[in-house]
This record gives C-alpha cells, sequence and structure tokens, in this order.
C-alpha cells in the first residue's frame, strides 16, 4: 500500500506541477494583453468589457495558482496521504460497480459527449472569429495612434508632461492626456486644433459633451452638445 501511495502522490505532484506552469504561463499572457490594451486608451464599452474580462481572469488564476501551490504542498508533506488511502480503498469497488451497471451509461455519456464537443467546437470558433476581429481592431486603432504620436507637435508633447490626466490634446482623432495627477476626476477637457487658428474645446463629463469654439484670442462660444447617450450609440475612438 506505501509503494501506490507514494507512486499516486508523485502522478498528483507532476499534474499540480503542469497545472501550475500551464496557469502562470496563461496569467503572464493575460497581463501582457491587459497592457497593451490599456496602453490604447480606447473608451469603447467593448473595450470596457474587454478589460474586465481579462481582469476577471487574471484574478480567478492567482487564486487558483495560490491554492494548486497549497495543494502541491500538501501533498509532498504527506498531509493528504488519507485521501489517498482512500482513494485507493475505494478504487477497486468503484470499478466493479461501474462494470456491472454503466454499460447503457458508457454509451449514452459517449453520445451526450459528442454532442456537447460539437456545441464547444462552435462556441470555440464564434469566440476566436470574435477575438481575431477584436484584435485587428486593436492593432488598426495601435497603428493610427503611433502614426498619430509620430507627428505629435513638440509644444504639445511638452505641455502635456504638466497638464493633469484629466486634460489633454486631440491630434489625428487620437487623445494625448496629460501626465500629471488629474485635478477633476468627473470632468475631462481636451483641445484639439482646428485649420485657420480654430480651436474646439471638449468638455466631456456624466452627461454628455459641449464642444466650444475659440479663434485667436477671442471669447470661446457655445458650439454644440453632445448627449452621453448619443456617444454610446455612435461610439468614439479615444487615445
Amino acid at each position: 500500500m506505501s509503494k501506490e501511495i507514494e507512486k499516486l502522490r508523485n502522478i498528483y505532484k507532476s499534474e499540480t506541477t503542469v497545472e501550475i506552469a500551464s496557469l502562470e504561463k496563461s496569467l503572464t499572457r493575460d497581463k501582457e494583453n491587459l497592457k497593451y490594451l490599456e496602453s490604447l486608451n480606447l473608451e469603447t464599452d467593448v473595450l470596457n468589457a474587454k478589460k474586465n474580462n481579462i481582469l476577471e481572469n487574471i484574478s480567478k488564476k492567482e487564486e487558483k495558482i495560490v491554492e494548486l501551490k497549497n495543494k502541491f504542498e500538501k501533498y509532498d508533506l504527506g498531509e493528504l496521504d488519507s485521501e489517498i488511502k482512500e482513494v485507493l480503498s475505494q478504487n477497486l469497488e468503484k470499478v466493479k460497480k461501474s462494470l456491472e451497471k454503466n454499460k447503457k451509461t458508457l454509451t449514452e455519456n459517449k453520445e451526450q459527449k459528442k454532442r456537447d464537443l460539437e456545441k464547444l467546437s462552435v462556441f470555440e470558433k464564434r469566440n476566436k472569429r470574435d477575438d481575431r476581429s477584436l484584435k485587428k481592431d486593436y492593432d488598426y486603432y495601435y497603428k493610427l495612434f503611433l502614426k498619430a504620436d509620430e507627428t505629435l507637435p513638440p509644444y504639445m508633447r511638452d505641455k502635456l508632461k504638466y497638464m493633469p490626466n484629466n486634460k489633454g490634446y486631440i491630434w489625428r482623432d487620437c487623445w494625448f492626456f496629460g501626465e500629471k495627477k488629474p485635478d477633476d476626476e468627473n470632468v475631462t477637457v481636451m483641445f484639439e486644433k482646428k485649420r485657420g487658428g480654430i480651436l474646439h474645446i471638449h468638455e466631456i463629463d456624466n452627461y454628455g459633451t459641449r464642444i466650444y469654439e475659440k479663434v485667436g484670442n477671442e471669447r470661446k462660444r457655445f458650439l454644440k452638445e453632445i448627449p452621453k447617450t448619443m456617444l454610446k450609440n455612435t461610439g468614439s475612438r479615444n487615445f
């Protein structure tokens, strides 16, 4: 019995090690994806949902890794040997009962498993298709951002170093935010240079966006307002 316990203990430890390594690799990939996603500074519902999904997966995997490492230590110290003995003592009886009464059930399970795998295959194909489409969007917008970043005027780049994070510039449809601590977390103000010395000022809060226009040294004048509901319907590309 002791040799069988040792053998089974080593098997469980090996399986646990493989599962931990797989989770850690997957966790690293999730964190890289999250870092890449956050670097885009996009503010669409789809991207926010994807970010929350990644954060949830990271939390679950971290908890699972801790649980598995604790389990590995218990196997290594022999603290779970009583469970292993129970498995060994019940194993023969379970096999006998399975052979006696589950022949029909095994056939039904096989058919059910086949149906489940077919459903899962359709689901995974759809998810992979959606992920590929989302990745294309990330890559496309990231390229736009890089092109805009390359041509960002030096004076804007310099001012961004001293601007609060709730203010910034819109340049070639990309949003560049200040690097300092925000001075108002409920309001975002973005400046957009237009041709002919025209400046558009976007003031965004929980109710929507108000756009003002300023020409030269003149006082700014109200241009239009976009309710938040309209922003959700049209979608925005913000970096």
